[in-house]
């Protein structure tokens, strides 16, 4: 976008044309001044006549909304109907005032609505590509986050050690009968996995009975009885 030329050739030039004082560049004036579209509006609309008390030198025009109250611009908008809009709509100050104060915000930044676009496009597609970064970084390196390694080695073998030890110790205070039920067990794993559980019956070694008392010598002492 070319820049505006500024009307006046030099500092004294524009000075002398508004009776000594140094007229503001307003293709700027929105944005360097706090709240300019409102301050602009106001100025242009604000001139009246000066209050009882008040003397003003020729020159110079009340205006309550610049600062000091007095102002060396003339009003540039005296009066109703100084331009006639295409479309009917009523030309008044205020009407007026709006326009020049939208032309000076466009003046100020033409490429705003283009650099809210773009700007607006580029928040996008960071937002996108930090998603997209986000999955392949999970993907990539949850097997290194989430892995646990224990050295553990040695105290494995010591564990197995002692449980070995324990075991040997409880296998000698076993009754005999359980050590030949142990004895049995491979034999039992072969034959389950056979499918012949009528040659297991035989492997297994039976148990010791006792042995049964007989009704003898009750009768002996039953006869004792009876002789005597």
């Amino acid at each position: 976008v070319d820049a505006f030329p500024s009307p006046y050739p030099n500092e004294e030039s524009a000075r002398y044309a508004n009776g000594g004082a140094l007229p503001p560049d307003l293709s700027v004036y929105t944005t360097a001044k706090h709240e300019g579209l409102d301050y602009i509006f106001a100025l242009l609309l604000g001139y009246r006549d000066p209050p009882a008390g008040i003397a003003v030198r020729d020159g110079l025009y009340y205006n309550p909304y610049y600062p000091g109250g007095l102002i060396a611009m003339p009003p540039p908008l005296h009066s109703d109907g100084l331009v006639d809009y295409e479309d009917g709509t009523p030309c008044t100050k205020s009407q007026m005032a709006k326009d020049v104060t939208n032309f000076l915000c466009w003046a100020s930044e033409p490429a705003h609505d283009e650099r809210k676009l773009i700007g607006l496009k580029a928040l996008s597609a960071c937002m996108v590509g930090t998603a997209i970064c986000g999955v392949w970084y999970r993907s990539m390196w949850i097997g290194y986050k989430t892995r646990r390694i224990d050295f553990t080695k040695a105290v494995m073998e010591k564990e197995a050690a002692a449980s070995a030890a324990a075991d040997g110790a409880a296998g000698a205070r076993r009754p005999p009968l359980v050590r030949r039920e142990e004895s049995a067990v491979p034999a039992a794993a072969r034959w389950i996995a056979s499918g012949s559980l009528r040659d297991l019956r035989r492997d297994v070694p039976a148990p010791r009975r006792r042995p049964a008392i007989t009704s003898a010598p009750r009768s002996r002492r039953s006869s004792a009885a009876e002789r005597r």
